[in-house]
């Protein structure tokens, strides 16, 4: 597999490589030794279900239950950015708590649920003017790419 990594990353001159889809934490002993070997940037997208310390990567954290736990142990990390999928006000007014509670400073990134972007997209316009965010969006289905 790191062969056709190699490959593909010289061939099309990537600049960094992000790694998506499942739960990329579950092969952490082989990330680590993919990271090392590597002469470029990695970012590594989780739920952070799977607790562990960073590696020599950008991690962007989008913790789908037990929200609170993960975020207390990754939010010191500097390599370390959330992204919360919000539903509704009241997921959108937890995630506001827990950055006050924690006197959190770094911008978060809040992604409306795709099926009701943009209502939720209004919500958090209206509702968050109290904390740094930046709104993401899932740019793959805008597209009708799956």
């Amino acid at each position: 597999v790191k062969n056709i990594i190699y490959e593909n990353m010289e061939k099309h001159r990537t600049q960094i490589l992000v790694i998506t889809g499942g739960e990329p934490l579950l092969q952490y002993n082989e990330l680590k030794q993919l990271i090392h070997q590597l002469n470029c940037p990695v970012q590594i997208e989780t739920n952070g279900t799977i607790i562990k310390v960073p590696l020599n990567a950008c991690y962007i954290i989008s913790p789908k239950k037990d929200f609170k736990k993960i975020f207390k142990f990754y939010k010191n990390y500097d390599n370390t950015y959330f992204k919360f999928i919000i539903e509704n006000g009241f997921q959108l007014q937890q995630v506001k708590q827990l950055i006050h509670e924690n006197n959190y400073t770094k911008t978060i990134y809040l992604q409306p649920e795709y099926s009701k972007a943009p209502e939720i997209t209004k919500l958090i316009l209206n509702k968050s003017p109290n904390i740094k965010y930046k709104i993401s969006g899932q740019l793959h289905k805008y597209m009708g790419v799956e």
